[in-house]
């Protein structure tokens, strides 16, 4: 999951910058449904005004990329008796990818949920640990990867998929220091 939304900058071979999608929603998951047989199936944004921040920016020259971001999960609908007590969560991500304007090849990196009930109370945190790739994500691809290695869920595999919700248009440009987004994030077997 540390590999997380960075992956999102990488854009569809037959697709041009200002052509992504603008303020799209996440539809929500019918309850007692879940998608692919996930554990878990939560709708994940970035926080409001709280970007996911890039360092140095992203440009056409692909490099070493330090990524930080706080992401709230919501909606979250699971099979499982532990999953029915995770309704949200909030997501702190500290990662390292190797990136250009075009892909994305997560290197390293680590994510911290802190999951809360229905009625907002803590029942506990997970660790997700990045699944380096040999191989460029793209949007495509889907961009959340990882494993849960301690915590609610340990030992689940996390995927998923972000698109942005802001303007990449200033990766060619100036280069692209910040985005937001948001989509759809699950826990399997």
């Amino acid at each position: 999951m540390a590999v997380l939304l960075l992956s999102s900058l990488a854009l569809p071979q037959n697709q041009t910058v200002g052509a992504l999608p603008q303020n799209q929603t996440v539809d929500a998951v019918p309850v007692g449904r879940t998608v692919d047989a996930a554990l878990l199936d939560c709708a994940i944004r970035t926080a409001p005004g709280d970007p996911v921040v890039m360092t140095p920016a992203v440009t056409t020259v692909s490099r070493k990329i330090h990524v930080r971001a706080t992401m709230h999960l919501t909606d979250c609908r699971s099979s499982t008796s532990v999953g029915r007590l995770m309704r949200t969560g909030t997501v702190h991500i500290d990662a390292h990818v190797r990136a250009n304007c075009s892909s994305v090849t997560p290197l390293d990196g680590q994510a911290a949920i802190t999951w809360r009930d229905a009625s907002g109370h803590r029942v506990g945190t997970s660790t997700v640990q990045a699944r380096r790739r040999d191989v460029n994500s793209s949007i495509s691809d889907g961009l959340l990867a990882g494993q849960v290695t301690r915590g609610l869920m340990s030992g689940a595999k996390v995927s998923g998929s972000i698109t942005p919700t802001s303007s990449m248009s200033q990766c060619t440009d100036s280069g692209l220091r910040a985005l937001a987004g948001s989509g759809r994030v699950n826990l399997h077997q």
